[in-house]
């Protein structure tokens, strides 16, 4: 089996006012929202998304509860950057295969598709996430291999 090896590099935390005001939310990548939940309490990974054609601060901003929440003074935001040598079209297709996969690895409350087809887990197999610096809560390394049930596989 051959691996991907998706490197992201995690910056913040950044607070909703600091997505909206700061230089550094621009680019595109893979981004993390930590804040209040009813049911899972304060301060916890509630959502994982991309951008891969705007900005970090437009896609965050676009989330409307994020604003709406009961304690939007709370929410922060984590920024991840891919690291490496790639074209700007393997960055895209890098970035949607590590967020696929790190929604199906943390099941974040407010993500609505968390489950990933047979199909899609088969995509991910070879995929590899390593995230470095500031991931909070985001495991250190996350594998498709790990998740992928490869039937050829004989069962003992």
């Amino acid at each position: 089996m051959n691996m991907n090896k998706i490197n992201i590099t995690w910056a913040g935390p950044y607070s909703i006012e600091e997505i909206k005001n700061s230089d550094e939310t621009g680019g595109c990548g893979v981004y993390q929202i930590y804040g209040a939940d009813p049911v899972y309490g304060g301060n916890r990974l509630l959502y994982i998304g991309r951008t891969t054609q705007g900005t970090f601060r437009n896609r965050i901003l676009g989330h409307k509860w994020c604003v709406a929440t009961r304690d939007p003074e709370n929410i922060s935001c984590y920024l991840g950057r891919l690291t490496g040598n790639f074209s700007p079209k393997d960055e895209e297709v890098m970035i949607k295969q590590a967020e696929s996969l790190l929604i199906y690895a943390h099941f974040p409350p407010y993500n609505t598709q968390k489950d990933l087809r047979e199909e899609d887990l088969e995509k991910l197999k070879e995929v590899h996430v390593f995230n470095w610096d500031h991931h909070c809560d985001l495991l250190p390394e996350v594998s498709g291999a790990r998740y992928y049930r490869d039937t050829s596989i004989k069962k003992i």
